[in-house]
């Protein structure tokens, strides 16, 4: 799977009901990962949409992102990306993503994100 490139399409949407309130959203988080650099080591883009609507007031939210992916000794991923938030302030921002796989049922994930909403 890691010898050729790679495309991941995550989407979602939600509708919400109550008495104060109703809404709906989408999500939309896109990975295309490239071929290999090294036998460890690809290149990724990546882009993150979200649209809120509560009445008639939408938001939108939208990122894109450079990164690079790093596998060690096929136990640990480990992911760095360069983001730019398309939105109200157009901040850029580093984000850190970290899996490490204790066995085939159990696995710990870490993220960190200087910018996180």
């Amino acid at each position: 799977r890691r010898n050729d490139p790679e495309l991941t399409i995550s989407a979602s949407s939600r509708r919400n009901k109550e008495r104060t309130s109703s809404g709906e959203s989408f999500r939309l988080d896109t990975r295309l990962y490239s071929s290999p650099v090294t036998p460890q080591n690809r290149i990724f883009a990546h882009q993150y949409y979200e649209s809120t609507h509560f009445g008639a007031e939408p938001a939108y939210y939208k990122r894109v992102g450079l990164g690079w992916e790093s596998i060690i000794a096929r136990l640990v991923k480990l992911e760095i990306e360069i983001q730019n938030e398309l939105f109200k302030d157009n901040q850029s921002s580093v984000v850190l993503d970290s899996e490490f796989q204790i066995t085939d049922y159990w696995r710990v994930k870490g993220h960190y994100d200087s910018n996180s909403i």
